[in-house]
């Protein structure tokens, strides 16, 4: 099993478990309920699209990865912006966590 397909098995299990937990909520606290009504057909959707993906073959998952792999070879000035980018979050993260406690 491709590693893609994996992710998307993880993200449609957790997005039905979270659409459960906010229709339980939705009975428990009505005063959520619009808030269900909002989110939780969204979350439906999202495992719907996390399903047809992980349904795909992995011969699908292999040629999307190798593709994905081509762009990113082809576009190595994006590639290390990024990388900074991510690594600039990540140390501004730690910075704004060491200052509030």
């Amino acid at each position: 099993m491709h590693e893609s397909r994996k992710v998307a098995w993880i993200m449609t299990i957790i997005a039905l478990v979270v659409a459960m937990f906010m229709i339980i909520v939705a009975f428990r606290r009505p005063q959520g309920a619009l808030l269900v009504v909002v989110f939780a057909p969204l979350f439906a959707f999202t495992a719907g699209v996390g399903l047809v993906i992980a349904l795909q073959p992995d011969s699908w998952h292999q040629a999307r990865a190798e593709r994905q792999d081509r762009w990113w070879n082809q576009h190595p000035k994006i590639k290390f912006m990024a990388i900074l980018l991510g690594l600039g979050g990540l140390i501004f993260n730690a910075i704004q966590f060491v200052r509030s406690h």
